[in-house]
């Protein structure tokens, strides 16, 4: 009995034992760069997860993903340009935070980083990466060194370049080469003298753009009123050189317009054709300002780098326009109850449109261009017993003459309601009512039908 006792305990030890070698063996397992993340001052490490179940067919290149993006994490932006970065993206009201988008270029460009090891545990996998941090500075400093003679070559090309289209690019290339080290200074020698080269190339760039120039074929644009239909004529220049094939917004809320053409053509002409006045005001223009969308989309891909060169200010142009506005006679037949009156109460209201304007009045028929004919009578309408109110209404015919005495405009509205203490007090507010019809339909509705 004492011997099976014995046997029994002991192979309860042995069992044990061996689980509990098994036990150490797992946990031995576990990799000791996830116990605690490694130190080192010679590289950079990245470690990243990524779970099995989520992506099962993908797991892999999520993991390296965030294990890169853990090491990028480690590599410090060049603080020593950080003032310069800042005044850049103040200077271009830039919405895009410069080195977030520094830190992204840096997963795109890093190199020289190895794999370490990997680890399995039921759905999770683990990736570590190692970066020789001498051996990334290395690989920097010659990609730094390449670019910036990549860089200073499309410069001096833009510089050195007579086409206006191959200066525009060869200056947005000569600033997508630095794009990848956009944190760096790059002070280089660049003709013989020391320059910040990103500083350099846009300031190039300003001064290029700022040398184009708009000018109208005629010294003063005026239009008439009554016939607007015009074409006007503009020459683009660049350094008192016509320049061709430049692309033009036209921009204008008083007028209704469209061009010849969407660019300048072989000497730098470029025509607009206005078709009518939209809006009649005292002062008037037309907005040229340059566009170099489809230049900027050829010359670089790069989102950042289009925004930056989207943030620097194209010179825009306004040009004045003189309206050769009519003189306008105007005479009013205002009665009142079908009786004649000295009433002129809508002779003055269109009078004081019209001037409001800048239309000018003459009281002087052979100075007159056009001729208002104002034709008005009330009549009395009801009266509430009990209530003390009384109605009337106002029949309008408001017309307009031409110098040869044809009608080109007419407009008659009946039953303008005034309603009031009494028949004289309601005919008057049915004559005000009528003045505002005047001034914010009538007069506005001839102008937008000319």
């Amino acid at each position: 009995m004492i011997r099976l006792l014995f046997l029994f305990y002991f192979s309860l030890f042995i069992i044990s034992c061996s689980s509990s070698k098994k036990l150490n063996e797992t946990i031995e397992e576990t990799p000791h760069w996830l116990k605690e993340f490694p130190i080192s001052q010679t590289h950079y490490i990245g470690i990243g997860l990524a779970d099995k179940s989520k992506f099962p067919t993908d797991y892999i290149k999520i993991a390296q993903k965030n294990a890169l993006q853990n090491l990028v994490s480690q590599i410090k932006v060049n603080i020593s340009s950080q003032s310069q970065m800042v005044r850049m993206q103040k200077e271009l009201n830039l919405k895009q935070d410069i080195n977030s988008f520094i830190k992204i270029k840096t997963e795109d460009i890093i190199e020289g980083y190895e794999i370490i090891d990997t680890y399995t545990k039921g759905n999770e996998y683990w990736v570590y990466y190692s970066l020789n941090k001498e051996l990334y500075r290395e690989i920097k400093k010659k990609k730094i060194e390449i670019a910036t003679e990549k860089s200073k070559v499309l410069l001096q090309n833009a510089l050195e370049s007579s086409n206006l289209k191959n200066k525009y690019i060869y200056f947005v290339s000569a600033l997508g080469e630095l794009e990848p080290y956009f944190n760096e200074s790059f002070i280089t020698d660049l003709n013989g003298r020391e320059v910040n080269l990103k500083s350099e190339i846009i300031s190039q760039f300003r001064s290029y753009i700022n040398n184009y120039l708009i000018n109208s074929t005629n010294d003063k644009i005026s239009l008439d009123l009554v016939h607007p239909k015009s074409k006007i004529n503009f020459q683009l220049m660049h350094n008192n050189k016509p320049a061709t094939n430049v692309a033009i917004d036209v921009i204008s809320k008083s007028f209704d317009l469209n061009t010849i053409s969407n660019q300048t053509d072989f000497k730098g002409f470029f025509s607009v054709l206005i078709n009518k006045i939209k809006e009649i005001e005292i002062h008037h223009s037309i907005e040229l300002a340059l566009n170099f969308k489809t230049w900027l989309n050829e010359a670089h891909t790069s989102e950042f780098i289009k925004s930056l060169f989207e943030k620097i200010n194209v010179p825009s142009f306004t040009f004045p326009i003189k309206i050769n506005a009519p003189n306008f006679r105007i005479s009013s037949t205002e009665k009142q109850y079908t009786n004649n009156s000295n009433r002129q109460d809508l002779l003055l209201a269109t009078q004081d449109k019209l001037t409001s304007i800048g239309m000018k009045i003459t009281e002087n028929e052979d100075e007159a261009q056009l001729h208002i004919v104002i034709n008005s009578e009330t009549k009395k309408g009801s009266h509430i017993i009990g209530h003390k109110m009384y109605t009337s209404f106002l029949k309008m015919t408001f017309q307009i003459y031409d110098q040869k005495s044809h009608l080109i405009f007419s407009k008659t509205i009946d039953e303008i309601k005034g309603i009031q203490l009494s028949y004289e007090k309601s005919e008057t507010n049915a004559y005000f009512n009528g003045k505002s019809i005047i001034k914010d339909q009538i007069i506005p509705e001839f102008f937008e039908n000319l």
